[in-house]
């Protein structure tokens, strides 16, 4: 593969303008310039690189004109950059949604030229095909007045009577005058887009109409809107969280009440059980933790989410008693949450319940034959080789030499994964 052109550092601090401005132009010229395309492997590398240029014009110290200029170059980048690679990762995604964006309000904040930054995120989101550079829009009251966010409005408005979109339900110049209706806290608006989109508005934007309705000070508004529409089930926690808060503002205490309890069984955590203590009143923490561990414990379920709870509220021991109890349900293909919890386990000194989960991972790994992951099972293997002298009794559980003796006849066959242990396996 052809060496990647890299953004080109800012020359000596006392440089002239004229080289500071030239030198930022051309490295982000050469990220605009790439077209080999960049595997999944290399695109840490390629969002590093990018994030180089920007740094690279901030540290220019460039006149706000310029730098707002060359902000939104880089941002019209976006499209042509991720066409032309595989982002899987979201990371090359970030610079621009973060970073990127980051830069421009921030220059655009500096300038204090309207007219000017209205034209160039009109132009950003032009060449914005994937949808990652509105946060430019979804910014715009930082550095744009009234007047010039009912301007954008007037000319997204215009351009949904002209322009037919054809990429289906989602048109960019409605989306635009949405996002503006939220930045100008303007409900009435929001709905006027809704109303003119063939009456067909989806569960979504109604959701994000009753938002701007309880932001613009409009909560009975709100709870029709909210209470009119029924969301598919991956959703109703955001339907909830939005309906908590206009029953808040309502004061209708039992509303809230309600709301938050289902909430909070929806998916114990402090972030919910704080929710629903504002509802209900701190005084009552000690009773519905009690309460809630209590019932966790008694359930012959293994739930990530309430090991999670009780870690926070009841502490590694008890947890390590409630995996051990439910053991057989411990599965490495969970890698996400049941690699953590071994890893918590084993530094809380549950060294137990924590090899537990270790050999969940390792059975995993070797049941499947995932080459790819033997080097994770070599190190689980070693982890769960140096924990077992802490364990003084195994209980009703294998010991690690039994253990250890039975997936080496299980999996003797293995040699690669042997050979990451350092031997060991069928050697024929």
């Amino acid at each position: 593969m052809p060496k990647q052109p890299r953004a080109r550092p800012i020359p000596d601090i006392l440089a002239g303008l004229d080289d500071r401005l030239r030198a930022v132009r051309n490295g982000i010229n050469g990220l605009g310039r790439r077209r080999a395309f960049v595997p999944y492997s290399e695109s840490a590398k390629l969002a590093d690189d990018l994030d180089a240029a920007l740094t690279s014009l901030v540290d220019a110290s460039l006149p706000p004109d310029q730098t707002l200029g060359l902000a939104a170059r880089f941002l019209c980048l976006a499209t042509p950059t991720l066409e032309r690679c595989d982002d899987s990762s979201g990371v090359v995604g970030d610079v621009f949604r973060g970073q990127a964006v980051d830069v421009f309000v921030d220059a655009a904040k500096t300038l204090g030229d309207d007219r000017r930054a209205c034209d160039l995120v009109v132009e950003v989101l032009e060449a914005d095909e994937f949808t990652v550079c509105w946060g430019v829009l979804e910014r715009a009251g930082e550095y744009l007045d009234t007047a010039s966010l009912r301007g954008l409005v007037d000319h997204y408005l215009e351009r949904t009577r002209k322009i037919v979109d054809i990429r289906g339900s989602f048109s960019p110049d409605r989306h635009a005058v949405q996002v503006l209706a939220k930045v100008l806290v303007d409900p009435d608006l929001f709905a006027r887009v809704l109303r003119e989109h063939d009456g067909r508005a989806v569960w979504v934007d109604v959701l994000e109409l009753a938002r701007v309705q309880l932001a613009a000070g409009r909560a009975e508004e709100a709870l029709a809107s909210v209470q009119g529409v029924q969301p598919p089930d991956f959703a109703a926690r955001d339907r909830d969280e939005l309906l908590l808060a206009i029953h808040r503002v309502r004061g209708d205490e039992e509303e809230a009440a309600e709301v938050a309890w289902r909430l909070f069984h929806g998916e114990r955590s402090g972030r919910t059980l704080e929710q629903l203590l504002a509802v209900v009143g701190a005084g009552r923490r000690d009773a519905i933790v009690a309460g809630e561990v209590a019932a966790i414990e008694a359930s012959p379920a293994l739930d990530a989410t309430d090991v999670w709870f009780l870690f926070e509220m009841a502490g590694p021991q008890r947890v390590a008693g409630f995996v051990e109890a439910r053991h057989e349900q411990l599965d490495g293909r969970q890698y996400d949450w049941v690699s953590e919890l071994a890893q918590r386990l084993d530094r809380a000194g549950e060294a137990r319940a924590a090899s537990l989960a270790y050999r969940a991972l390792l059975e995993s790994i070797l049941a499947g034959a995932r080459s790819k992951a033997y080097g994770h099972g070599a190190r689980y293997l070693q982890r769960l080789d140096e924990l077992a002298p802490a364990v003084t009794d195994w209980g009703r559980f294998a010991d690690h030499a039994a253990f250890r003796a039975r997936i080496e006849a299980e999996h003797r066959r293995k040699r690669s994964f042997w050979e990451w242990c350092g031997g060991g396996g069928d050697s024929g």
